[in-house]
């Protein structure tokens, strides 16, 4: 006859101190890996309702109905939507009148779909600052570009203070909260950064801001990478320009882009009388001239934008054409030819020998 070993009170007990230990050191972690947890209630009972005390848990039945699943993660940790995976939080463009809480015509309600949206603007740059209605700031805010997680809007502007209501000589770095409201100083607090302009800034996927800076209007823009992800180090570095070897000599240096890698930057530069589309590996220290421009051919190359797979760069371009036909024993080099009275968009191709302005792996030295 077969004997059912009895359980041992200590075992359970050792091991629902285990458990529970578990659960508690999950909590802990979530609640302190990043801020978006920092929500997490530090009683376990209020998270995971199973570890209430008995008397405190209405009884439940064992039988769960068919085709009826539980609660998920999510609803059982009391997650909100927006620290879930492709999700982003959403953006209050709502401007109220102050001191009276009613909300004015352009408040962005719930809107299901987008396709139901009607197509409207909302001024971002007013004083008062939103959520409050203002009206437009005296300061010239430009060439706005989001950062990779959609907090922040850096932009250029010759505001002398943060509210926009008077505009001074230089143009700095600045950046906006998305909704408007709190509004920060990146450049031309330091240094003889003041007495600059910083235009064309551009944000990496890691944090690294670039930008173009000229000493007045008409002088050749140097390009400069900016790190600020450590608040109490800031990192300015010079990448083209007068001072720096020969191959980073390059002239008037425009619109950087960054590669999805954050290692690279695509940008324009005038090294020979027109502008070209060069990339430059900040880990490595390789400059590649992707575009032919001369000034004999005047083809003129500007404003590149990387693609998010890191294998193309697109552009815009006065040049007629691609040299595509092969003649006679002459192949096709794939480089932009003659001019046209308008621009085109263009794309380099990064991997392969069919680079629009380049044939190979061609890389600039001198």
């Amino acid at each position: 006859m077969n004997r059912r070993t009895p359980r041992v009170p200590g075992a359970l007990s050792v091991r629902a101190g285990l458990l529970c230990a578990l659960l508690l050191s999950i909590t802990i972690a979530l609640s302190s890996a990043a801020p978006v947890f920092h929500f997490l209630p530090t009683s376990l009972a209020a998270v995971l309702p199973v570890l209430a005390p008995t008397s405190a848990r209405a009884p439940q039945s064992r039988n769960r109905p068919i085709g009826r699943r539980g609660p998920s993660l999510r609803e059982r940790l009391q997650l909100p939507d927006p620290v879930l995976p492709g999700r982003r939080p959403p953006v209050d463009l709502a401007r109220r009148i102050p001191d009276t809480g009613v909300a004015s015509v352009q408040q962005v309600g719930a809107i299901p779909s987008t396709n139901e949206v009607t197509p409207q603007a909302v001024n971002q740059t007013t004083f008062p600052r939103p959520p409050q209605i203002g009206v437009t700031t005296p300061s010239d805010d430009i060439q706005p570009t989001w950062s990779p997680d959609e907090n922040w809007i850096y932009f250029s502007s010759n505001r002398s203070n943060a509210n926009g209501t008077a505009g001074g000589a230089h143009y700095h770095i600045w950046r906006m909260s998305s909704d408007g409201n709190r509004v920060e100083q990146i450049t031309g607090t330091a240094g003889d950064e003041a007495a600059k302009d910083q235009l064309f800034p551009s944000v990496a996927p890691n944090g690294l801001i670039a930008y173009s800076e000229r000493s007045g209007p008409g002088a050749n823009s140097d390009l400069i990478t900016l790190d600020i992800r450590d608040t109490t180090r800031r990192v300015r570095t010079q990448v083209t320009g007068a001072g720096l070897a020969p191959q980073y000599v390059l002239g008037d240096a425009l619109h950087p882009s960054w590669s999805p890698g954050s290692d690279s930057l695509a940008f324009a530069a005038n090294k020979t009388g027109v502008y070209n589309i060069y990339t430059l590996n900040l880990r490595l220290g390789d400059v590649t001239q992707l575009t032919n421009g001369t000034t004999a051919n005047q083809i003129d190359s500007r404003n590149p934008a990387w693609s998010q797979g890191g294998t193309l760069i697109a552009f815009d371009s006065n040049a007629a054409g691609v040299d595509s036909t092969a003649t006679g024993a002459t192949p096709a080099t794939g480089l932009l030819v003659g001019t046209a009275p308008n621009r085109n968009i263009y794309i380099s191709y990064l991997t392969g020998p069919n680079r629009a302005g380049a044939s190979g792996r061609t890389r600039s030295r001198s």
